[in-house]
């Protein structure tokens, strides 16, 4: 995905084009509010489950806290 500006009259205008060979969008623009919007709903989904936080809080550190030098 390649981010790009284009001119308008009296602003400009934030894209994305994506570069993939196979793509069905190749070299389409997509406007930089629509993809960064549907990318904050995907980051959205990816929140670790309370099993996953609560096994990863309960692992030992494995550094520790002062240096020996």
């Amino acid at each position: 995905m390649t981010a790009c500006w284009s001119k308008g009259r009296t602003k400009h205008y934030a894209y994305y084009l994506c570069d993939t060979r196979d793509c069905p969008d190749r070299r389409k623009s997509v406007r930089k509010e629509i993809i960064e919007d549907e990318f904050e709903t995907l980051l959205a989904s990816l929140k670790p489950s309370a099993h996953l936080f609560h096994a990863i809080y309960e692992m030992p550190r494995g550094q520790p806290k002062s240096r020996p030098f």
